[in-house]
């Protein structure tokens, strides 16, 4: 089971909901949709039973006067999927509003994943589909990194030369998870 806590700005409070819902198989959200909570992303990321953070963007852009848009909230993207990324959590991005702009919806989908957010949101069942495409890494991606396992696999060195280019361990990490995600996204 998974609860969502809205608009949190502290650890403290995830602490509170973890304390009320001790013992049974919960985990938490975080949604995060304020200047105060963007700011202490790390801290509320490293709260327990917290499996991922979310950027609230419409109350964020309310509250602090931006547009809602992908440059805007630009900021607060980064501050959460480097907060998530450091705690070791998943990080879902906002919901993209304009449901009849799916090449707008693929192109932000895909701008957040190169962030390293590795979820969007839908505020409806047409954008599932739209959205699994965005994530899902290219096949020229899913090659590159197939050949970047394979070098690694041959090559008793840390750092290997794939297409000219060297390449060490973070690389094959990244690799990793490139296939990851390609399996992912085949069995959706």
């Amino acid at each position: 089971a998974i609860v969502m806590l809205a608009k949190v700005s502290s650890a403290a409070e995830i602490e509170i909901a973890a304390d009320v819902l001790r013992g049974r198989p919960v985990q938490l959200i975080a949604l995060i949709e304020t200047a105060l909570g963007v700011e202490r992303a790390f801290e509320i990321a490293r709260a327990p039973k917290l499996a991922m953070l979310m950027l609230g963007g419409a109350d964020l852009s309310a509250e602090s006067g931006a547009l809602m848009n992908f440059a805007s909230l630009h900021y607060a993207r980064s501050r959460l999927a480097s907060a998530a990324a450091a705690a070791g959590l998943g990080c879902i991005d906002v919901p993209f509003l304009d449901i009849a702009d799916e090449p707008g919806l693929i192109a932000e989908t895909k701008a957040v994943a190169g962030l390293g957010i590795g979820c969007k949101s839908a505020i409806h069942p047409s954008q599932v589909g739209p959205i699994q495409v965005a994530l899902a890494p290219s096949a020229k991606e899913i090659d590159t990194a197939q050949r970047v396992l394979a070098a690694f696999a041959s090559s008793a060195h840390d750092a290997v030369l794939v297409d000219n280019k060297l390449v060490d361990r973070p690389i094959l990490l990244a690799a990793e998870r490139t296939l990851a995600r390609a399996s992912l996204a085949a069995r959706s």
